[in-house]
C-alpha cells in the first residue's frame, strides 16, 4: 500500500494526462530537435520539456519530495538517492527512439520510492490515453476513457509462457533464457509498456540483458509488485533504487515467480 492519498492520486492523473498532450503535441512536429546524451542515449526537447513540467507539478503536489529525473543532473540524481528515505523517480519519455521516429511505443514513467523500494507506480501511454497505476488501496489499475479496471496477473497458458521481450535485446543470450522454458509466444515491443502489459494479463515475462537505468523499471516494478510479481536480479534479488547506482542489473521482471520455479536465472547460467 502507498502513503499516497486518493486526492494526490488524482492529482498525479490529472498531472499525467496534460503532460502527455504535451508530449503529443511535439510528436506530430516534424522536426524534434535530437540531441545525443553522453552516455549516446537521444534526448529531444520534448523530454526536457516534459521533465519540467512534472518535476514542477510533483513538488506542489507533495513539496517535501525530491525528484529524480532521466533529464535530470546526475549528479544530483545520485545525491538523492543515496541520502533521501523518499523520493519520485520519473522518466518523462521512456521509448525516446520510439517518439523520434514515430514507429513503436513510448510511455511516462513515474514512481514513488520509499526506501529503496517502489511503493507507487504509474505508467501512460500517450499514444492511446491508457494510464496504469496503483489506487490508494495498493490495487493495480487501469484508466481509459474515463473507465477504470482493476488489473490481475492472468493464469500462465497450457501451451506455454507468454514473453515480452524488447526490440533491441534479441540477442543469444535471450534465446538461451527463453529456452528453458515451454513457449506460447515471443512479442518484441519498445518501452515500459511491457511491465504494464503484464499487469494487464497480456505477458508473463520479461527477462532484459542490456543496459537500463532505475527511472526504466522503477513504475513497472510498483505496478507488478501490486498483481502479485517482481523484477529480479539474475541472483534472484528484487531490484532496489537507493544503492547509489542509476543503472539496473541485468533482470526478469514476472507476473508471479512461480513463473520461474525450474528454471535458474542466474548469472552463471545465462553468462
Amino acid at each position: 500500500m502507498s502513503s499516497l492519498s486518493k486526492k494526490d492520486i488524482n492529482a498525479l492523473i490529472d498531472m499525467t494526462k496534460e503532460v502527455c498532450q504535451i508530449i503529443m503535441g511535439y510528436y506530430k512536429l516534424l522536426d524534434k530537435e535530437v540531441e545525443t546524451k553522453s552516455d549516446n542515449s537521444p534526448v529531444t526537447i520534448a523530454d526536457r520539456h516534459a521533465s519540467d513540467f512534472l518535476t514542477e507539478r510533483l513538488v506542489k503536489i507533495l513539496p517535501s519530495l525530491p525528484v529524480v529525473s532521466e533529464e535530470g543532473n546526475q549528479t544530483e540524481n545520485i545525491k538523492i538517492i543515496k541520502t533521501c528515505k523518499k523520493f519520485w523517480l520519473i522518466d518523462p519519455i521512456d521509448g525516446t527512439w520510439s517518439f523520434i521516429r514515430k514507429k513503436g511505443v513510448f510511455t511516462v514513467n513515474i514512481a514513488l520510492i520509499e526506501n529503496g523500494k517502489p511503493i507507487w507506480g504509474l505508467i501512460a501511454n500517450p499514444q492511446d490515453n491508457a494510464i496504469y497505476y496503483n489506487s490508494e488501496s495498493g490495487q493495480c489499475l487501469k484508466l481509459l476513457d474515463d473507465n477504470i479496471e482493476i488489473l490481475r496477473a492472468k493464469e500462465v497458458s497450457p501451451r506455454g509462457v507468454d514473453f515480452l521481450v524488447s526490440h533491441q535485446n534479441l540477442n543469444q543470450r535471450i534465446q538461451d533464457y527463453v529456452n528453458q522454458f515451454k513457449i506460447n509466444t515471443i512479442t518484441p515491443i519498445p518501452s515500459s509498456i511491457k511491465f504494464a502489459l503484464i499487469a494487464d494479463g497480456k505477458g508473463d515475462i520479461y527477462p532484459r540483458f542490456k543496459r537500463t537505468c532505475i527511472w526504466d523499471t522503477a513504475a513497472g516494478h510498483a505496478l507488478l509488485n501490486s498483481i502479485g510479481g517482481d523484477i529480479i536480479d539474475l541472483e534472484g534479488n528484487s531490484l532496489i533504487y537507493n544503492s547509489g547506482q542509476l543503472e539496473n542489473p541485468d533482470f526478469i521482471a514476472v507476473s508471479s515467480l512461480d513463473i520461474l520455479k525450474g528454471t535458474q536465472p542466474s548469472a552463471n547460467r545465462l553468462q
